[in-house]
């Protein structure tokens, strides 16, 4: 049909169609590709030879022209490729002419192959993208034999402290086989999964050891998860055995645990099981079993092994080693802390514990400098937010690492600028993965681009982008990143279903093995690094903790008074992610405290939405699905009108108001309430130090989230601690010295 109206001038096509005009690009259509008959290589002039002489445009009609000669028809097929230099580089074209060359080559000698069979990778690319697949041997060993070995080479180095309390690894090494021993005579066997509700100390650490002797496998519950949702995690369990501490054993779940059989005990071990033995632990066992918001409106627990954790915490990247002392600071729930507890452990380095609530900037200042913490681990979010407070904190660390969100790049290049002998680790993978896959290390004097790459693979991981054929995909084309390596879990407990869908066969490894599907977009640089470019689902990253809209909206739409709902993540200020929910009552509106306050009984605190947006009808597009972009923003309406009435109240207010993104906060507004979160939080906390020059903290903020109730307890507050500066140049290199 198109040669039937190749005559037609372009132009009255273009009047006809009437199309947006831009000076961007072609007004129809950006890629041609056209035939063309050859210059003839004889003449009928008597006298005469002539030769084809390609011609050279000086612009480029289109963002690729592809030109086809055929002819004669015993000749070669000739492609050229036209392509606009703003676009593309000259690399990038000649790959595009590359595939299609290895395609068109491919149909020839298999014409009846379909189209979706057909390999876009050229063996160049091919050799790029796998250059770097590690194929080191995977050394079988588990978390409780690495901890031997170490112990036994550093018996009397300090393995954990917390406080004025410090464990050597032989004093460690006994409490845990002790408390293993009660574990064991309790019926802890082989792989059973053993809830674990302890605030983070000593104890906690012996806690998690001494189940892993025992052969079992840790599963921390979250402190701050409602009951209900600590109901449904301990359910998960056939454990006999629950392990509290003293701040847990009258609380709601331990009581009903008790009164259902269950045994409760403590960090404490009885003398009476001194004889019982303790099993061999193989590498492939179950190390421990963390949680994750799970899309059907129940959580999910994943395996992980002991494999898989020995090989994150030695991998090359990380250089660990005996003179290292790493904060344990995240939540023990938090994958991020099996980092931060076996890292050090295994290398024989000191675990520091941080006090038990929440650690904010100023908090980890004084733990830095008082403790000699060479590394840091921080989620994306309180990472920026401590490069943008207290950049002088990272000064004193060797390296800091982040991940688990969209990491800030100014946050990156400002530790980088400002701290000149700290590397910042930029790491990406879910916990299916034991942590992380990908890393890259930025170091002083590196140009951090304006959106920062996931990094490359680390040891023992495979990283596949695939197509929905679970093809490779060609450096610069989108596609689903797919895991493999040691570090995979073993699936979700109690949930095979789930398990089959996101734990797919691997084409790529040895049979039997598996992939993880992480429902991540992304794309290869030509560089070999990864860059993120979004979801295949709802689910999201906010303040590290990986979220499923739909068990929110399950959670919500469970209420008689809620119609419908819809959940977004919303960023109306750069860095800051807040959930925001849209309703449609059943009848009378929807009272938001109420609403919260049921959430907050069923949903972990961060999974309670910011804001409530009540609406008529949720707006939908053309073929009926939720128009996203049609959400409106919610809008701030104070809860009274009253105004500051002291020069503090006023300077109070502002300060609210400013980090919350408002114009203005009434003294009786609920910090929290207006959309306020633990990492705003702690950057209040911290402006109100250095405007007010009183010492306040994040949990004053939780108790007191008015500025009404806040004012009156800063009268009598202390005076902030002074800044501590950093160390000079030289800093204490032989601290890496220590046996």
């Amino acid at each position: 049909t198109a040669l039937d109206h190749q005559d037609l001038p372009f132009d009255r096509l273009v009047a006809h169609l009437q199309p947006t005009r831009t000076l961007a690009r072609h007004p129809l259509f950006q890629v041609a590709l056209s035939r063309a008959d050859r210059t003839p290589t004889s003449t009928p002039l008597p006298g005469l030879v002539t030769t084809p002489e390609p011609t050279r445009l000086a612009v480029a009609k289109f963002d690729l022209d592809f030109t086809v000669a055929d002819e004669p028809v015993d000749a070669d097929l000739q492609i050229t490729l036209t392509f606009a230099t703003d676009l593309f580089t000259t690399a990038t074209a000649a790959a595009l002419g590359e595939r299609l060359v290895a395609i068109l080559r491919q149909v020839a000698l298999r014409p009846t192959t379909p189209i979706s069979s057909l390999d876009v990778l050229t063996a160049r690319e091919r050799r790029q993208l796998y250059a770097d697949a590690d194929d080191t041997p995977v050394v079988a060993c588990s978390v409780v034999a690495a901890f031997d070995e170490q112990a036994a080479r550093t018996p009397h180095a300090p393995a954990v402290t917390e406080g004025e309390v410090t464990l050597s690894y032989a004093e460690l090494r006994g409490r845990t086989e002790r408390l293993a021993r009660t574990l064991r005579a309790n019926g802890v066997g082989d792989e059973t999964p053993v809830p674990v509700l302890m605030r983070r100390s000593v104890d906690l650490v012996v806690a998690f050891l001494a189940v892993l002797k025992a052969g079992g496998a840790y599963l921390p519950i979250h402190t701050a998860y409602p009951v209900q949702r600590m109901r449904a995690v301990a359910a998960d369990t056939a454990s006999p055995v629950l392990l509290v501490d003293d701040s847990f054993r009258a609380h709601e779940l331990v009581t009903e645990e008790r009164a259902a059989g269950r045994v409760v005990l403590t960090a404490t071990p009885r003398a009476s099981d001194a004889a019982v033995p303790l099993p061999p632990v193989r590498p492939e066992q179950l190390c421990y079993v963390m949680y994750t918001s799970g899309s059907t409106g129940e959580p999910k627990g994943i395996q992980i092994t002991h494999q898989g954790v020995v090989d994150l915490v030695r991998d090359p990247s990380w250089a660990l080693h005996a003179g290292d002392r790493i904060l344990l600071h995240s939540p023990h729930a938090f994958d991020a802390s099996t980092w931060e507890l076996w890292g050090p452990l295994l290398h024989g380095g000191t675990v520091v514990v941080a006090p038990p609530d929440a650690v904010e900037a100023a908090v980890l200042q004084r733990l830095v400098r008082t403790h000699g913490i060479t590394r840091l681990s921080l989620t994306a979010g309180l990472f920026r937010v401590v490069a943008d407070e207290l950049v002088d904190v990272f000064r004193e660390l060797d390296e800091v690492t982040t991940g688990g969100d969209v990491i800030s790049a100014r946050a990156v290049a400002r530790t980088v600028e400002h701290c000149p002998d700290t590397v910042v680790r930029t790491t990406y993978g879910p916990t299916e993965m034991t942590l992380c896959v990908t890393q890259y290390p930025w170091r002083h004097g590196e140009d951090v681009p304006a959106t920062v790459p996931l990094g490359r693979p680390m040891a023992h991981t495979g990283v596949h982008l695939l197509d929905h054929r679970l093809k490779p995909v060609p450096a610069g084309v989108p596609g689903e990143i797919y895991l493999a390596g040691s570090g995979t879990a073993r699936g979700y407990l109690r949930q095979p279903g789930t398990t089959a869908a996101r734990f797919v066969a691997d084409p790529f490894g040895p049979p039997g093995s598996r992939l993880y599907r992480t429902g991540d977009l992304a794309r290869w640089n030509t560089d070999g690094s990864l860059h993120f470019l979004g979801r295949t689902d709802d689910q999201v990253k906010v303040r590290g903790y990986r979220i499923e809209l739909g068990e929110i909206e399950n959670a919500l739409t469970g209420r008689d008074d809620v119609r419908q709902a819809a959940v977004v993540v919303r960023e109306d200020q750069p860095g800051d992610k807040r959930i925001v929910a849209y309703l449609v009552p059943t009848a009378d509106p929807v009272d938001p405290v109420a609403l919260r306050r049921d959430l907050g009984a069923r949903l972990p605190d961060y999974m309670v939405p910011g804001a409530f947006v009540t609406m008529t009808a949720l707006p939908v597009t053309a073929n009926g699905k939720l128009d996203r972009k049609a959400l409106p923003a919610p809008t701030h309406t104070p809860t009274t009108g009253a105004g500051p009435r002291t020069a503090r109240q006023e300077a109070l207010c502002r300060l609210f108001a400013d980090v919350l993104g408002l114009p203005e906060v009434g003294v009786d507004d609920d910090f929290f309430d207006l959309g306020g979160h633990s990492l705003l939080a702690t950057r209040l906390v911290n402006r109100v130090r250095t405007a007010l020059g009183v010492e306040v903290g994040v949990r004053q903020l939780f108790e007191n989230p008015t500025v009404g109730a806040l004012e009156p307890w800063l009268v009598s507050a202390r005076p902030a601690r002074p800044t501590l500066r950093a160390r000079s140049a030289a800093r204490d290199t032989d601290r890496k010295d220590v046996p």
